[in-house]
Order: structure tokens, then C-alpha cells, then sequence
């Protein structure tokens, strides 16, 4: 008689359920463990850190014009990028 090897169904906990009850536990534990206490609007480090974010969103909008002093502008090409990549295509098959 042959031994036929048994086959474990701890490789579908190990694989797919315990990392799903782990996320549903973080999950969980993100979503109803914020109380009061850990809102950002009592925090001064939250606040000047979305302040400062706030500013920067200002400052790289369209429009902006708190940035314009680090803006260097290049010089306009005589040429298209079309006309430059068909005069390389040009040089690369002579």
C-alpha cells in the first residue's frame, strides 16, 4: 500500500483569513478608535503642518504669483520638438 500524503487546510488560514481579519482589525481600529481627544483642530503641530500645506497649495495654483521669483524662463526653440526629432532621426540613419 502506497501512503497518500494528507492534505492541510491550514495554508487557506494562513493565506487568506488571517490577513483578512488582521486588515478588518486595523480597519476597525482606525475608524471607531478616533475619539475627541485626537482631532487635529486641538493639535498646534496639526495645525501649523495643514497651515503650511495650505500655503504651498496656494502658492503652486495656476495663477499663483508667490513663486514667480523662482521661475527662471528658458529661451523659446526656433524649432518644434518635431521638426528637432525628425532632424535627429535624420542624423541617426546617414
Amino acid at each position: 500500500m502506497t501512503n497518500k500524503p494528507v492534505k492541510k487546510h491550514s495554508g487557506l488560514m494562513g493565506k487568506i483569513l488571517f490577513p483578512s481579519i488582521l486588515l478588518l482589525l486595523i480597519v476597525g481600529f482606525i475608524y471607531w478608535g478616533t475619539d475627541a481627544s485626537n482631532q487635529t483642530s486641538e493639535n498646534p503641530v496639526a495645525k501649523g503642518v495643514a497651515k503650511f500645506y495650505a500655503e504651498v497649495r496656494k502658492a503652486i495654483k495656476p495663477g499663483g504669483s508667490r513663486l514667480d521669483d523662482f521661475t527662471i524662463e528658458l529661451p523659446k526653440s526656433p524649432r518644434n520638438a518635431t521638426e528637432l526629432l525628425e532632424l535627429r532621426r535624420d542624423e541617426v540613419s546617414s
